[in-house]
């Protein structure tokens, strides 16, 4: 374990010198988010249409006037009624309500965790093109000075037009790869400018050009972590209870009566009559089935919240040796595809003629190649870490 640790401190030299300018710029452009936003909103809004629905009826007043003979006079009367469940039922209801507050609460800050994640995989991603930008661009020079070389040597007659052609053909390629990578980073700048809404991004993305700085943890730790600080794990275990509470009140409405009390003032042949009025209500047809409903959505999330847990462990434990893997590969191959020497070796030899153009070209290729794989490693790695770390994200204020 300490070796790994090592490792990944080793890495850390070389890809994170920007780490809390990423980790700043992560959050401006999550906290503009306008997903995020309307998601939170949604989540508020049907919170609190469920515990409008625990509210009792609304109470019903009612009123009524007869005409009577002549000399006989009128009657009328007013009269107020309200309806209501059986207790049992609303405190059932309100404690299903306490969980799906917290259920609430945990969405919100899963989806903002989960947003943090999807941003940073945006982020690495465009890091990666930029390190592949400026490969290329050290590439081109070399090749663009060598063809400039040998034009210069053609038009003195000490070289032939094959191995000018040959020059003008590579600088060629490397210009053409050079552009998509550019291509490749607009669209990546586009990805990132959806996520920020309507906030410019340009001027954010112009600081990071390296990746962010990752701790390896043990397989313990993450564990640990998922069981505590995992938001969508903590929302479905909390989906879970309310369901349950859920159940109980709909189980109490299908057995037991509601109740309706009422006051009514009657005015007739002169007199005032004052009474009140009580009513049952039985739960023969509006609570069928109800309860039968309520348990297949008890067992539904008890088993959503059990797949979670296991799911995500999983994930984490495949992620974990993945990025184990890589980390031992990366520390193993960075100081050789870092080096700057083999190019500067190779177009010196090419220069005093001691390598042909072809075998300079093949050469160069070889070593461009290999820091673009190790680019694309070195991204990968920090993708799984992304994934790893996703609870390291500080949740806002």
């Amino acid at each position: 374990m300490k070796r790994i640790y090592l490792i990944v401190a080793l890495l850390g030299i070389y890809v994170c010198p920007q780490a809390q300018t990423f980790e700043e710029i992560q959050r401006r452009i999550v906290a503009n988010s306008p997903g995020l936003h309307s998601s939170e909103a949604i989540t508020k809004s049907e919170l609190l249409q469920r515990k409008a629905e625990n509210n009792l009826p609304d109470p019903e007043l009612n009123g009524e006037y007869q005409w009577g003979q002549a000399g006989v006079g009128d009657k009328w009367s007013i009269g107020i009624n309200q309806s209501f469940e059986w207790p049992g039922v609303y405190q059932a209801r309100n404690k299903a309500n306490a969980q799906a507050a917290i259920a609430a609460e945990a969405r919100i800050r899963s989806e903002y965790m989960d947003k943090m994640l999807d941003v940073k995989l945006l982020l690495i991603e465009y890091v990666a093109i930029r390190q592949r930008i400026q490969i290329l661009e050290k590439i081109k020079e070399h090749v663009s000075d060598l063809n400039t070389f040998y034009k210069n040597a053609y038009e003195h007659g000490e070289t032939t037009v094959i191995d000018l052609n040959k020059s003008t053909i590579e600088l060629a390629e490397i210009k053409s790869r050079y552009n998509a990578a550019l291509n490749d980073l607009s669209a990546a700048t586009e990805a990132i400018q959806k996520e920020a809404g309507i906030t410019p991004v340009d001027t954010w993305l112009v600081n990071i050009d390296q990746f962010p700085a990752e701790t390896m943890l043990t397989e313990d730790q993450y564990t640990a972590l998922i069981n505590t600080a995992d938001q969508s794990i903590r929302y479905a275990d909390a989906s879970y209870k309310a369901a349950q509470y859920d159940a109980k009140a709909a189980k109490r409405a299908s057995v037991a009566p509601g109740f309706s009390l009422g006051y009514t003032h009657i005015y007739e042949l002169g007199d005032n009559f004052n009474g009140l009025s009580v009513g049952l209500s039985l739960p023969v047809f509006s609570a069928k089935g109800k309860y039968k409903a309520a348990t297949y959505q008890v067992n539904a999330l008890h088993r959503e919240y059990e797949s979670a847990i296991a799911d995500r462990i999983s994930e984490m434990k495949s992620c974990r040796s993945q990025a184990v893997r890589m980390s031992e590969e990366l520390a193993e191959i960075s100081p050789v595809v870092l080096d700057k020497r083999p190019a500067e070796l190779l177009l010196k030899a090419l220069k005093g003629g001691e390598i042909s153009l072809l075998t300079y070209l093949q050469e160069l290729n070889f070593f461009l190649e290999a820091q673009l794989d190790y680019t694309d490693t070195l991204r990968d790695y920090h993708i799984l870490m992304a994934r790893l770390n996703r609870y390291a994200a500080m949740l806002p204020n």
